[in-house]
């Protein structure tokens, strides 16, 4: 009887422990971006002493054309890179579907390349695009950025992959229908969303990228980071904190889409996945079901 007030009281104390520590992790997480928010809004060029709430710094943003042409810039690439490295690293995953002899392979190069620091990558190309005669660029960039994040598609893929019952490919396979059609109407529909969630969040971090766009962009491709970069090195004025809202606001809104398109189950998987279990029970029944007896003569 002793040990029930005693529990109760070592549940309270480790619930308290566990929240305070919570509550310390989200304030150090978010409470720069907070004050950011703040600075971006104050009338005051000087962010430490609050004069009154303005927007001139974001009109200010919004009017200045390196700004503008710089995050243009960043857009279209990371369009491209969700593009490319969505595609890649989706048809990669779905390669080793079907064939498992390579997954071990292709899942260990993927794990390889994300562990690669993205500073070795990008050293690493700005020495061999030079060597093949290669002139940095907007498409150099894109390249590596898709080299860069391709990986991260393949694991996010391959983990949707693998909730799919291969007993539903076996029995369209039955059924007549041909490899191209059961990916079609089986394999697409269980992993659309994944591939869509993959390439939102690799092209928020190509937005964000700033190591491999500095050193395989041209004189004249400075993507909107490597402007923050270049404002922040300067007298910082609340400018770069209304820029700076405005990224993390398009990045909390991209990363929102990609949760919530991971999460969609399609009408055809969920029925898919129903299929399967009826298919597994129907197989059951008839593993255990006595043999019919013999007719009687």
């Amino acid at each position: 009887m002793a040990k029930g007030p005693r529990n109760s009281s070592d549940r309270r104390r480790v619930g308290w422990v566990s929240g305070s520590a919570l509550a310390v992790a989200l304030m150090l997480l978010y409470a720069p971006i907070a004050q950011l928010l703040v600075s971006s809004a104050n009338e005051n060029t000087l962010t430490a002493r609050w004069t009154g709430f303005t927007t001139q710094w974001y009109r200010l943003a919004f009017d200045n054309d390196a700004v503008i042409s710089a995050a243009g810039r960043s857009a279209r690439l990371a369009i491209l890179v969700g593009l490319s490295a969505g595609s890649i690293g989706s048809v990669a995953a779905l390669v080793v579907r079907r064939h498992p002899r390579f997954q071990a392979a292709v899942l260990a190069l993927a794990t390889a390349r994300i562990a690669t620091p993205e500073l070795v990558l990008a050293v690493a190309l700005g020495v061999v695009f030079p060597l093949a005669g290669v002139r940095f660029s907007t498409w150099t960039m894109w390249f590596g950025h898709t080299a860069l994040l391709s990986g991260y598609v393949v694991v996010v893929v391959s983990t949707r992959l693998g909730g799919l019952d291969r007993l539903l490919e076996e029995s369209a396979a039955d059924l007549g229908a041909s490899p191209l059609r059961v990916v079609r109407h089986i394999v697409l529909p269980h992993v659309a969303p994944a591939m869509v969630s993959a390439g939102l969040l690799v092209a928020a971090f190509s937005f964000d990228d700033v190591l491999m766009s500095a050193r395989l962009g041209g004189p004249n491709d400075t993507t909107l980071p490597l402007v923050i970069l270049s404002m922040a090195t300067r007298r910082p004025t609340p400018q770069l904190d209304a820029i700076g809202t405005l990224v993390v606001a398009a990045g909390a809104l991209t990363f929102i889409m990609a949760l919530v398109i991971g999460r969609i189950r399609s009408a055809n998987a969920a029925d898919l996945i129903g299929a399967s279990r009826a298919t597994n029970g129907l197989r059951a029944e008839r593993q255990i079901a006595p043999p019919a007896p013999e007719p009687i003569r």
